[in-house]
């Protein structure tokens, strides 16, 4: 699923049209309409935020939207290996600077996510 199918689906299960949706969010009909036809494919994290809120769900539902669901297992990500490297920096390469801003924000989010998931995981100090 893309992120613009996940968009309309929400949006539609909600009852809500693009204008509806804009409008909460704070951005023009258009936008809504090139996210959910995917002319608009990594929106800001600002933007997946209130994306979020306003068709409730979380943003993790729609960054999975957008990147596909996670390897199964740690395996299947090498960091070592040099393909993968080179095809981290000639994907970076090929972005624009707000498409490198956007893939800087999810990484931080996902950071902060498994931080998150860490110190709830912690026993309480006595």
């Amino acid at each position: 699923m893309t992120l613009g199918n996940r968009v309309r689906e929400l949006r539609k299960a909600l009852g809500l049209s693009q204008e509806k949706l804009a409008e909460r969010i704070g951005v023009d009909r258009s936008y809504i309409a090139h996210i959910e036809s995917g002319r608009t494919k990594m929106p800001s994290a600002d933007v997946i935020t209130a994306l979020a809120r306003a068709l409730e769900t979380t943003s993790e539902d729609l960054f999975r939207a957008m990147v596909g669901p996670p390897p199964t297992t740690e395996e299947d990500i090498d960091l070592e290996d040099p393909a993968l490297n080179l095809q981290l920096k000639l994907a970076a390469k090929e972005l624009s600077p707000e498409g490198r801003r956007s893939l800087l924000d999810y990484v931080r989010f996902v950071r902060e996510q498994e931080r998150r998931e860490r110190e709830s995981r912690k026993p309480p100090n006595r």
